[in-house]
């Protein structure tokens, strides 16, 4: 019986999610698949992905002619004949998992050589593949990056002694092909469209033909974006080059390779996103060769095509937006939230000896539980004290006074203190008592030292009376408990600020 079965028969209701966010993990999308699918849907995340990646491109064509929210509510309403809700790749996971790849210490010598270049520019694309709506746009990108880094050479213009020398780019130059790398960027993305319902129904029928084959099963992004790679390949220009400086003796030059590698609105401007430039050393005259591609990865460029552009459909925030605009909601694009509760537990070393046995794993959940208790109460009771001390120091940030002045005027606020003004072991302790009546009256019994001393510190920097600096956790802990020695006697400063 699967999830959705279960719960029907226990509840009533046949309920499952739109939308689960999850990580890289294939298992636990498949699983989710496999949880809550219906006997008309895709049996797997292959499926899954080809059948969606059909009604996004169907979704974008239908956007750009400005139809977005009937066409999200037509396309979400046909997607769920077929899939039993949606899956995201977190886009944290997605990006964390490409810089995770391009600084391991396993890539090769020739990855490594291209330094913080390669680095930025795989952190520039996951940051911005992962957050375009349109995936069209996105199968765009990831396709003009891997051009780039397949090339093995570039064209180099022709080039003699009497080539003019410039000491810097020419940006007017730079920002021309940015608008040119755009303008076909945006023209390829569009043949990427699927502009008919007819269409999409007669593609999705094609694709579920092997629903139920999984040995014929394949992800449809490499496929779908075959023709948007060629275009590409074959139109697309990447790098500017120009005469550095140049040698009559040896009749040698040096050139500068600017490489852009994609382009941003800059309020409503086109900028060009660059690599910087790399130095190379030629022979005078250059006949207008080939020179070597300075950014040329095989390795990066498959680890793209395979990871993530043949996949798209999975992890493109696409599907999100296409949702949300359906249901009316806004729907998270990561499952950080989630993650930020959980990561203590994941990075635990005993989770699976705890799991091993049920009685174990009940016990564990049990003081866990214990000590959230523990923890909201501790948080809880200081919070009055951190709220007051942080508007004292807002006070004090505003109208800044000497130290004499704070402690003067903290003193019309203070009992005063009565006696012979004994000092040593024996007055320390009498102090020690007083306080402790104190924090009987604030906290409850048996509360740790650790909280205490909060309360001191936050009423110190309070009261502005005296300080603890050098006067720790740890030595006042051993205060606490009667472990200071004979020798070893408290400043003023901080008997001050007991006092207070």
């Amino acid at each position: 019986m699967c999830l959705r079965e279960a719960w029907k028969a226990i509840t009533g209701l046949d309920v499952t999610p739109d939308l689960v966010n999850t990580d890289q993990a294939g298992q636990l999308q498949n699983g989710w698949i496999m949880g809550c699918r219906g006997p008309d849907h895709v049996t797997n995340r292959i499926m899954w992905h080809n059948v969606v990646l059909i009604i996004l491109l169907w979704y974008d064509y239908e956007v750009s002619m400005g139809n977005d929210v009937t066409s999200a509510k037509w396309a979400v309403m046909y997607a769920k004949s077929f899939v039993p809700l949606f899956i995201h790749e977190c886009r944290s996971h997605v990006c964390i998992a490409m810089a995770a790849w391009i600084e391991s210490k396993d890539r090769s010598k020739g990855v490594k050589m291209l330094g913080g270049r390669i680095t930025s520019l795989f952190k520039h694309v996951a940051y911005e593949m992962t957050g375009m709506n349109a995936i069209s746009g996105t199968v765009t990108l990831l396709c003009s990056i891997i051009v780039i880094l397949s090339k093995e050479t570039i064209v180099c213009p022709k080039i003699d002694m009497t080539t003019p020398v410039r000491e810097h780019r020419d940006e007017e130059e730079i920002l021309r092909l940015a608008v040119k790398m755009k303008k076909l960027k945006d023209e390829v993305s569009k043949t990427l469209h699927v502009k008919t319902k007819t269409e999409v129904a007669t593609m999705v029928d094609t694709v579920m033909t092997v629903n139920e084959k999984e040995w014929k099963q394949q992800f449809s992004g490499l496929i779908m974006s075959e023709g948007a790679m060629a275009a590409l390949d074959k139109d697309m220009v990447f790098s500017y080059i120009y005469l550095y400086s140049k040698d009559d003796t040896n009749s040698t030059g040096v050139i500068h390779v600017h490489l852009v590698y994609d382009t941003m609105d800059d309020a409503g401007a086109v900028k060009p996103i660059r690599a910087g430039f790399f130095e190379q050393t030629i022979t005078l005259p250059f006949e207008g060769e080939c020179i070597p591609n300075p950014l040329f990865s095989p390795e990066c460029a498959k680890y793209l095509s395979n990871e993530y552009l043949k996949k798209v459909g999975l992890w493109s925030c696409s599907s999100v937006n296409m949702l949300s605009l359906s249901i009316e909601l806004n729907l998270a694009k990561s499952d950080q939230h989630a993650e930020g509760i959980t990561k203590k537990v994941k990075s635990r070393k005993d989770k699976d000896i705890s799991a091993a046995e049920p009685a174990s794993w009940a016990l564990e959940r049990w003081h866990e539980q214990r000590r959230a208790g523990k923890t909201l109460v501790k948080e809880h009771e200081m919070e009055p004290h951190i709220i007051s001390s942080r508007k004292a120091k807002a006070v004090r940030k505003i109208d800044a006074a000497t130290t004499d002045a704070t402690e003067n005027a903290a003193l019309n606020n203070t009992d005063m203190v009565w006696g012979t003004g004994a000092s040593g072991l024996k007055y320390e302790n009498g102090l020690k008592t007083k306080m402790e009546d104190i924090f009987s009256s604030w906290l409850h019994s048996g509360a740790p030292n650790s909280l205490k001393f909060k309360m001191l510190d936050e009423h110190v920097n309070a009261s502005g009376v005296g300080n603890v600096k050098g006067f720790g956790y740890i030595v006042f802990n051993n205060w606490m408990h009667g472990r200071r020695t004979l020798g070893n006697r408290i400043k003023g400063s901080v008997l001050s600020a007991f006092r207070s």
